[in-house]
């Protein structure tokens, strides 16, 4: 199974424990990227049985829609951002930015949210780990953006939804004709998606990314 790193972390935990529990003798091999164009290549060049991440543009695969993952401003309270009022992406345009390097994709989502609000994010410091990401943002630092599912802890009470909230759809890719253990594994991955929301229960002004 291919994935992205984020994913690997965030959204599938669940899945593979239920997985275990059903198939104890059937051992998943997770091959997880830095980001999805990596994932994509590995994929269509015949690499796993299933791929899990961002939707993508695979016209010869077939394709499940697992739930849709918000990417949520993590901010300390030394960051200077109003802690009492809504925040668009607008509002941190002269912000500066805890970004990722090039093996963490989140810098490539992150770039293209805030090209869609018109400017490009100020980096004042790059690392390679969420972890790292949300220390640094959450100490006030600067400001970054994470998929909501990769909070947990006390760096909760630092997170923040956007107005209007940033969503991205995150998909499952199998080849077609694909073997009744995908389709399983497809189908308790979106059984077992607390973490993600729905269409349907998507806020009515939110952006998609």
């Amino acid at each position: 199974m291919l994935t992205v790193r984020s994913v690997a972390t965030g959204i599938l935990p669940p899945g593979v424990a239920v997985w275990h529990e059903r198939f104890p003798k059937v051992v998943l091999k997770i091959k997880d990227y830095p980001h999805v164009e990596a994932m994509e290549a590995a994929f269509r060049d015949g690499e796993g049985d299933l791929a899990i991440g961002p939707r993508m543009s695979f016209s010869s695969a077939d394709m499940t829609s697992i739930g849709f993952e918000e990417l949520i401003l993590i901010a300390g309270p030394d960051s200077g951002l109003p802690t009492d009022a809504p925040l668009s992406l607008a509002d941190l345009k002269a912000r500066h930015w805890v970004l990722f390097d090039n093996e963490n994709g989140l810098t490539r989502v992150i770039r293209r949210i805030c090209a869609s609000a018109g400017f490009e994010p100020l980096a004042t410091v790059w690392t390679r780990q969420v972890e790292t990401a949300l220390e640094l943002a959450s100490s006030g630092v600067a400001v970054t953006l994470i998929p909501d599912n990769a909070v947990r802890g006390e760096y909760r009470r630092f997170a923040r939804s956007l107005t209007p909230p940033v969503f991205r759809e995150i998909c499952a890719y199998s080849r077609p004709g694909s073997r009744y253990l995908t389709d399983a594994y497809i189908d308790i991955l979106c059984r077992t998606q607390s973490q993600l929301s729905a269409r349907a229960d998507l806020p009515e002004s939110c952006s998609l990314t």
